[in-house]
Protein backbone atom coordinates (compact mmCIF):
# COMPACT_ATOMS: atom_id res chain seq x y z
CA UNK A 1 0.00 0.00 0.00
CA UNK A 2 0.98 3.59 -0.28
CA UNK A 3 2.38 5.90 2.65
CA UNK A 4 -0.78 7.89 4.28
CA UNK A 5 -0.90 11.22 6.12
CA UNK A 6 -4.04 13.72 6.77
CA UNK A 7 -4.69 17.06 5.26
CA UNK A 8 -7.38 19.56 6.24
CA UNK A 9 -8.15 22.12 2.84
CA UNK A 10 -6.87 24.12 -0.03
CA UNK A 11 -7.85 27.34 -0.65
CA UNK A 12 -7.83 29.47 -4.05
CA UNK A 13 -4.64 31.42 -3.91
CA UNK A 14 -2.44 32.68 -6.80
CA UNK A 15 -2.76 33.55 -10.58
CA UNK A 16 -3.42 30.19 -12.45
CA UNK A 17 -4.18 28.15 -9.31
CA UNK A 18 -7.95 28.27 -8.48
CA UNK A 19 -10.03 29.00 -6.01
CA UNK A 20 -12.36 26.46 -4.99
CA UNK A 21 -11.99 24.33 -1.85
CA UNK A 22 -10.85 21.22 -1.00
CA UNK A 23 -11.62 19.10 1.88
CA UNK A 24 -9.11 16.06 2.87
CA UNK A 25 -9.26 13.84 5.18
CA UNK A 26 -6.08 12.38 4.75
CA UNK A 27 -3.47 11.85 2.24
CA UNK A 28 -0.36 9.50 1.15
CA UNK A 29 3.05 10.80 1.26
CA UNK A 30 6.24 11.98 -1.10
CA UNK A 31 8.28 14.50 -3.53
CA UNK A 32 8.27 18.40 -3.65
CA UNK A 33 5.78 20.03 -6.22
CA UNK A 34 5.32 23.80 -6.77
CA UNK A 35 2.71 25.29 -9.37
CA UNK A 36 3.17 25.39 -13.16
CA UNK A 37 1.76 26.97 -15.94
CA UNK A 38 -1.19 24.24 -16.88
CA UNK A 39 -2.55 22.99 -20.58
CA UNK A 40 -5.18 20.75 -21.16
CA UNK A 41 -5.93 17.23 -23.11
CA UNK A 42 -9.28 16.51 -22.96
CA UNK A 43 -10.97 13.54 -24.89
CA UNK A 44 -13.15 12.72 -25.98
CA UNK A 45 -13.01 15.88 -28.30
CA UNK A 46 -9.47 16.54 -28.02
CA UNK A 47 -8.43 20.21 -27.45
CA UNK A 48 -5.05 20.94 -26.31
CA UNK A 49 -3.22 24.48 -24.98
CA UNK A 50 0.40 24.20 -25.16
CA UNK A 51 2.53 24.84 -22.55
CA UNK A 52 4.35 23.07 -19.34
CA UNK A 53 1.59 21.04 -17.87
CA UNK A 54 -0.66 18.76 -19.64
CA UNK A 55 -3.79 16.98 -18.84
CA UNK A 56 -6.10 14.64 -20.14
CA UNK A 57 -10.11 14.48 -19.07
CA UNK A 58 -11.82 11.07 -19.19
CA UNK A 59 -15.62 11.36 -19.97
CA UNK A 60 -16.87 8.26 -17.90
CA UNK A 61 -20.39 8.23 -19.04
CA UNK A 62 -18.95 7.22 -22.54
CA UNK A 63 -16.22 4.37 -21.61
CA UNK A 64 -18.14 1.01 -21.79
CA UNK A 65 -16.92 -2.56 -20.87
CA UNK A 66 -17.25 -4.43 -24.31
CA UNK A 67 -14.53 -7.33 -24.60
CA UNK A 68 -13.37 -6.28 -27.88
CA UNK A 69 -11.29 -3.51 -25.83
CA UNK A 70 -9.30 -6.18 -24.51
CA UNK A 71 -7.35 -6.13 -27.43
CA UNK A 72 -6.39 -2.74 -27.42
CA UNK A 73 -3.06 -1.60 -26.17
CA UNK A 74 -1.48 -1.68 -22.75
CA UNK A 75 1.83 -0.34 -22.04
CA UNK A 76 3.66 -0.03 -19.05
CA UNK A 77 6.21 2.76 -17.54
CA UNK A 78 8.93 2.60 -14.34
CA UNK A 79 7.42 5.90 -12.22
CA UNK A 80 8.60 6.88 -8.32
CA UNK A 81 5.81 7.03 -5.90
CA UNK A 82 5.16 10.31 -4.17
CA UNK A 83 1.93 9.39 -2.74
CA UNK A 84 -1.38 10.12 -2.80
CA UNK A 85 -4.54 12.42 -1.57
CA UNK A 86 -7.29 10.59 -0.13
CA UNK A 87 -10.82 11.35 0.45
CA UNK A 88 -10.72 14.70 -0.90
CA UNK A 89 -14.30 16.27 -1.22
CA UNK A 90 -15.23 19.59 -3.62
CA UNK A 91 -12.69 18.82 -5.64
CA UNK A 92 -13.05 21.46 -9.15
CA UNK A 93 -12.14 19.96 -12.23
CA UNK A 94 -9.31 21.01 -13.84
CA UNK A 95 -5.42 20.32 -14.37
CA UNK A 96 -4.80 23.20 -12.08
CA UNK A 97 -7.24 21.95 -9.12
CA UNK A 98 -5.00 18.32 -9.09
CA UNK A 99 -1.76 20.66 -8.91
CA UNK A 100 -3.03 23.43 -6.36
CA UNK A 101 -4.12 20.18 -3.72
CA UNK A 102 -0.73 18.59 -3.79
CA UNK A 103 1.16 21.62 -3.71
CA UNK A 104 -0.99 22.31 -0.44
CA UNK A 105 -0.55 19.13 0.81
CA UNK A 106 3.19 19.92 0.58
CA UNK A 107 3.25 23.60 1.84
CA UNK A 108 1.70 22.03 4.86
CA UNK A 109 4.53 19.54 5.05
CA UNK A 110 1.50 16.76 5.11
CA UNK A 111 3.38 15.26 1.51
CA UNK A 112 7.23 14.59 1.42
CA UNK A 113 9.12 16.68 -0.89
CA UNK A 114 10.83 13.62 -2.36
CA UNK A 115 9.62 10.01 -3.38
CA UNK A 116 9.61 7.96 -0.23
CA UNK A 117 9.46 4.28 -1.89
CA UNK A 118 11.17 2.50 -4.55
CA UNK A 119 10.30 2.49 -8.28
CA UNK A 120 7.13 0.77 -9.19
CA UNK A 121 5.47 0.07 -12.81
CA UNK A 122 2.44 1.55 -13.87
CA UNK A 123 0.65 -0.25 -16.69
CA UNK A 124 -1.87 1.78 -18.65
CA UNK A 125 -4.40 -0.11 -20.90
CA UNK A 126 -8.26 0.19 -21.65
CA UNK A 127 -9.25 -1.73 -18.51
CA UNK A 128 -7.81 0.63 -16.72
CA UNK A 129 -4.36 1.83 -14.54
CA UNK A 130 -2.69 -1.00 -12.42
CA UNK A 131 -0.01 -0.06 -10.37
CA UNK A 132 2.48 -3.08 -9.04
CA UNK A 133 5.80 -2.73 -7.41
CA UNK A 134 8.98 -2.36 -9.33
CA UNK A 135 10.37 -6.23 -8.71
CA UNK A 136 8.02 -8.53 -7.63
CA UNK A 137 5.36 -6.84 -9.70
CA UNK A 138 2.64 -8.17 -7.16
CA UNK A 139 -0.35 -5.79 -7.52
CA UNK A 140 -0.54 -2.29 -5.19
CA UNK A 141 -3.51 -0.81 -6.85
CA UNK A 142 -6.16 -1.11 -9.61
CA UNK A 143 -8.08 2.04 -11.16
CA UNK A 144 -10.66 1.12 -13.39
CA UNK A 145 -10.99 3.15 -16.43
CA UNK A 146 -14.17 4.86 -15.75
CA UNK A 147 -13.12 6.16 -12.34
CA UNK A 148 -10.30 8.06 -13.81
CA UNK A 149 -11.40 11.93 -14.17
CA UNK A 150 -8.20 13.47 -15.17
CA UNK A 151 -4.03 12.57 -15.63
CA UNK A 152 -1.89 15.67 -15.51
CA UNK A 153 1.51 15.88 -15.46
CA UNK A 154 3.91 18.81 -15.36
CA UNK A 155 7.02 20.05 -14.15
CA UNK A 156 7.11 21.48 -10.61
CA UNK A 157 9.28 24.34 -10.18
CA UNK A 158 11.82 23.83 -7.35
CA UNK A 159 13.82 20.74 -9.14
CA UNK A 160 12.18 20.46 -12.12
CA UNK A 161 10.73 16.93 -11.97
CA UNK A 162 8.17 15.85 -13.71
CA UNK A 163 5.15 14.72 -11.72
CA UNK A 164 2.38 12.37 -13.10
CA UNK A 165 -1.50 13.17 -10.97
CA UNK A 166 -3.80 10.46 -11.38
CA UNK A 167 -7.47 12.05 -10.34
CA UNK A 168 -10.31 9.32 -9.70
CA UNK A 169 -13.64 9.88 -8.44
CA UNK A 170 -15.96 8.06 -6.70
CA UNK A 171 -19.74 8.97 -6.87
CA UNK A 172 -21.91 9.12 -3.73
CA UNK A 173 -25.56 8.89 -4.48
CA UNK A 174 -27.08 11.82 -2.61
CA UNK A 175 -23.64 13.17 -1.54
CA UNK A 176 -20.34 14.66 -2.50
CA UNK A 177 -17.99 12.98 -4.92
CA UNK A 178 -14.81 11.66 -3.15
CA UNK A 179 -11.96 11.83 -5.36
CA UNK A 180 -8.33 10.33 -4.51
CA UNK A 181 -5.17 11.82 -6.53
CA UNK A 182 -1.78 9.31 -7.27
CA UNK A 183 1.05 11.32 -7.39
CA UNK A 184 4.32 10.03 -8.95
CA UNK A 185 7.43 11.49 -10.42
CA UNK A 186 8.95 10.49 -14.02
CA UNK A 187 12.24 9.77 -15.11
CA UNK A 188 12.21 12.07 -17.60
CA UNK A 189 9.43 15.24 -19.15
CA UNK A 190 9.41 12.21 -22.22
CA UNK A 191 8.10 9.61 -19.96
CA UNK A 192 5.67 12.05 -18.47
CA UNK A 193 4.53 13.21 -22.20
CA UNK A 194 4.54 9.46 -23.20
CA UNK A 195 2.07 8.59 -20.38
CA UNK A 196 -0.44 11.08 -21.53
CA UNK A 197 -0.39 10.29 -25.18
CA UNK A 198 -1.10 6.82 -24.66
CA UNK A 199 -3.50 7.26 -22.41
CA UNK A 200 -5.17 10.04 -24.71
CA UNK A 201 -5.25 7.28 -27.40
CA UNK A 202 -7.11 4.75 -25.45
CA UNK A 203 -9.47 6.95 -24.30
CA UNK A 204 -9.87 8.21 -27.80
CA UNK A 205 -10.32 4.18 -28.92
CA UNK A 206 -13.02 3.06 -25.82
CA UNK A 207 -14.83 6.16 -27.03
CA UNK A 208 -15.11 5.93 -30.60
CA UNK A 209 -15.09 1.77 -30.70
CA UNK A 210 -18.71 0.51 -31.81
CA UNK A 211 -20.82 -1.02 -29.13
Amino acid sequence: MLPRTSKTSTDGSDQSVSRSSTHSKSLDSSEELSQSHSSSLSSPGIEARQSTTGSVSSARSSVTDSPGFHQLTSLEFSLKTIGKLVDLEGLAEGPLEVINAIDCAQQEEELPFLPTAGEVCLSISVNGIKICSGVQRGVIERIPLYMVERLVTYEEGIAGNTILAIKTVLHKSGMDDDYIIYVFQCPSKEVGQRISNVFSHILSDVISFPV
